[in-house]
């Protein structure tokens, strides 16, 4: 079959399901796989392929990409679009219309920089999102039928979330605001002529994002609108807040009616009572975190500050009902509620979902167990039903009935059981959301209780379809303490029984059923499953969802090991026992096999090549240095050193010391021989002062300089625009094309003809030398 007839048979398929033939996504999605397994000339996946796949626009804001008018006949949703050319993501804004003969066509309805969080205003007329207009991020308002860009809110900073009123007439926003500087820092020329004394940061470190909010009304028809900056008094301490800090956002969610709005913010321990302290959860993440995150609700008129549910922990974004008198939130339970009964359960999370009624303080428990904090409320119809997903594509239908919540009807949406969900979206009868599959790009999908399939209503990427994609496999092991792990094996194209093949192992758990073709939306740097798979080299990740149940990994965590070195011996033992056993399965070369780590992931790969008795071949550490003792006392706070102290059940002198000498990685890189490529994420501070190196570099120059000194191979490699998941393209794609190269040079001997810089393999192969001569050969 021609790249031509398979084109047109592709598109022949494409239109008979589109004419309602008896066929869902996940049948689409296996014949399209079919099809493709008969072509002959499709292009092998490139790094640069990867990075310009596109996505549902995911933010901070915890709000869907996709947004469903009241009435169900519009559609509107965002997509990132990577562009290489200019090194940025753009955003797109389509809007599909639906008639008595399914959607039409998605059109493009606004593209710019920074558009995100899409609501529904005047009865769903118009559409109102953040967009960056004559260079500052403001809130907008665009009409679906005439494309028409107004203004609803500027103000003296780029926005970074808000939320209004049904009509608009009331809007909330939120900027950021410049952070303080922390630690005693000279202010007076007498500092530095004199020298001055540099503290010991005994105080909690408050690093979160830091927000000043303002409040929005229009004054009437030619009368303008009200700008006011808002100062919230905290509803534990009475007290104006100087200083809104919170997680990531505020989630601010306005009612309906344009009356009240609740927010989501830390409150610093300090300011935590004590009634709030007697709860045993409370005083757990106090021990941790020194702050607590509380939803508070403001009255517009007055100003007044309450706390309608006294959770200690939300999770979600709150979802009002359209009178305006409750809203659901997703959160651990309230303090000394009847929800909160397990004493002993300080971190065994229990993340429930609650009704809220901000007339009465009445609270209503919706969800017993939500096991999947992004599991939210879709749609609160008219009549008072709330429409609920899960996890497993089940939709349900609730109603508030006898003081109780409970399931009115239900339905499971016709998608693949490996389909992956980031985002749904409901007007109270139909869902709309994305589906995609660990082979297969996101596409969006709608589907009604009463439809016999689901329709198709875009592709967001039909390049794919031209490409060679690798098929994937899930496999299942049982680590050495029996624990059932469950992955995700990339095969290398035109994969056959019985062939052994290098191996890398990814130790950054993945989404089940997430598209893979670099590391899917979250855009984690160096992992490169599809690229490496079409160059011949197998690729594992783990999934999230263990087959072992929903018990974390710290309940299978060895006994017997000081601190918290239990889990670092388990991940080594998950990674290990994994390759044992594809190599006892005939799969893979036992010489032929690499690492990699992430974040967190990447202190559990430095921990196995220093401890493993099974030698990788290559590995890259990405981001990931911790608990190390340049750690220690280069983060000289008492927050970071603490961390580091439970972690070997005491700091790295006296008794303990003989702890960090066994199992610290800083007292052990005279055991690492495997080849590694290091990352480091600049978060925007340049390495520009060779006496003066960003913290967030200086950190891995313990082991970049142990390793080098000892003649070992390892290359670092500085991100200085990234933050901890890189979001430019080029950066993405010089992560990943340095990743594919590396691997394919040390578990397969190749160089590629177009080099990402060109002393890359001069250096690699003077790094090989050495080891040769190291190893004495």
């Amino acid at each position: 079959m021609n790249g031509r007839e398979f084109l047109r048979l592709f598109s022949d398929l494409r239109s008979e399901l589109r004419r309602g033939a008896n066929k869902s996504i996940a049948t689409f999605s296996l014949i399209c796989s079919l099809v493709c397994s008969n072509a002959q000339d499709r292009a092998p996946v490139t790094p640069a392929d990867c990075v310009q796949i596109r996505y549902l626009l995911q933010d901070d804001s915890l709000r869907s990409p996709i947004v469903m008018d009241p009435t169900g006949e519009h559609v509107a949703y965002l997509v990132k679009s990577p562009n290489l050319a200019t090194n940025e993501n753009e955003i797109d804004l389509y809007l599909a219309d639906r008639s008595a003969h399914g959607f039409s066509t998605p059109a493009l309805l606004a593209h710019g920089a920074a558009i995100a969080q899409l609501s529904w205003i005047k009865d769903g007329s118009e559409i109102a999102f953040l967009m960056k207009r004559a260079g500052r991020v403001e809130v907008a308002a665009i009409g679906i039928h005439t494309g028409h860009i107004e203004t609803l809110a500027r103000l003296p900073g780029d926005i970074t979330e808000y939320s209004t009123s049904a009509d608009a007439s009331v809007i909330v926003a939120a900027i950021d605001e410049a952070k303080e500087q922390q630690g005693n820092f000279p202010h007076l020329p007498s500092d530095v002529t004199h020298g001055y004394r540099i503290p010991y940061e005994t105080k909690y470190l408050f690093s979160h994002p830091q927000k000043a909010i303002y409040l929005v009304r229009k004054m009437g028809e030619g009368r303008g609108q009200s700008i006011v900056e808002l100062k919230i008094v905290s509803p534990l301490t009475g007290k104006i807040v100087p200083r809104l800090f919170c997680v990531a956002n505020l989630r601010l969610s306005v009612s309906p009616d344009g009356h009240r709005f609740v927010i989501t913010y830390l409150e610093h321990g300090s300011n935590v009572p004590d009634n709030w302290r007697s709860s045993s959860h409370v005083r757990g993440i106090l021990e941790r975190a020194d702050a607590i995150q509380i939803t508070a609700m403001i009255e517009i008129g007055t100003g007044m500050s309450s706390i309608p549910l006294a959770t200690p922990w939300p999770y979600s974004v709150p979802l009002w009902s359209p009178d305006s008198r409750r809203f659901i939130e997703v959160g651990e339970p309230p303090i000394h509620s009847q929800w909160e009964t397990r004493e002993d359960s300080v971190w065994k999370s229990s993340i429930q979902m609650y009704s809220v009624n901000v007339m009465t303080g009445q609270v209503e428990r919706v969800e017993e167990d939500v096991a999947d904090p992004s599991a939210q409320p879709l749609f609160w119809r008219p009549d008072g039903n709330l429409i609920l997903a899960d996890r497993h594509h089940m939709i349900s239908r609730l109603s508030f009935r006898g003081g109780v919540w409970a399931v009115q009807s239900q339905f499971k949406l016709p998608v693949a059981d490996a389909c992956h969900s980031s985002s749904l979206a409901s007007d109270g009868t139909s869902v709309v959301g994305d589906c995609q599959t660990p082979d297969r790009g996101p596409e969006i999908f709608s589907y009604h209780a009463e439809d016999t399939a689901a329709e198709d209503v875009a592709n967001l990427n039909p390049q794919l379809d031209r490409l060679s994609l690798a098929p994937t496999r899930e496999i299942h092991w049982v680590t050495s303490n029996g624990y059932r792990a469950s992955g995700l094996l990339v095969l290398p194209i035109g994969f056959r029984e019985g062939v052994k093949y290098p191996l890398v192992v990814q130790t950054y758990p993945v989404h089940h059923g997430e598209f893979v073709c670099d590391s899917g939306e979250s855009h984690d740097p160096a992992s490169a499953p599809q690229p490496l798979a079409n160059a011949g080299i197998m690729y594992l990740l783990r999934s999230r969802l263990a087959s072992s149940g929903d018990k974390p990994d710290s309940e299978y965590y060895p006994q017997g090991y000081p601190g918290g070195i239990g889990e670092a011996e388990f991940q080594m033992d998950l990674a290990d026992s994994a390759v044992e056993e594809l190599i006892k399965e005939g799969m893979v070369e036992p010489a032929e096999v690499g690492i990699i780590g992430f974040s967190r992931s990447g202190w559990y790969v430095s921990f196995t090549l220093a401890h493993s008795k099974f030698h990788y071949a290559a590995a890259t550490v990405s981001d990931g240095s911790q608990y190390t003792l340049g750690d220690y006392w280069l983060l000289h706070s008492e927050s970071s050193v603490d961390v580091s102290d439970a972690m070997y059940g005491g700091p790295p002198y006296g008794a303990s010391l003989d702890v960090w000498l066994k199992y610290s990685t800083s007292f052990n890189l005279h055991k690492i021989t495997t080849p590694l490529l290091m990352e480091a994420m600049g978060y925007g501070v340049p390495y520009d002062n060779l006496n003066s190196p960003p913290l967030a570099l200086a950190k891995y120059f313990e082991e970049f300089t142990a390793l080098n000194r000892m003649g070992r191979p390892v290359d670092l490699f500085y991100y200085p625009e990234e933050d901890h998941q890189p979001d430019h393209p080029q950066a993405r794609l010089a992560s990943l094309t340095r990743n594919l190269d590396w691997y394919r040079f040390w578990l397969q001997g190749k160089e590629d003809d177009h080099p990402i810089s060109s002393d890359q393999y001069t250096k690699w192969q003077d790094f090989k030398t050495r080891q040769l001569h190291d190893l004495g050969k």
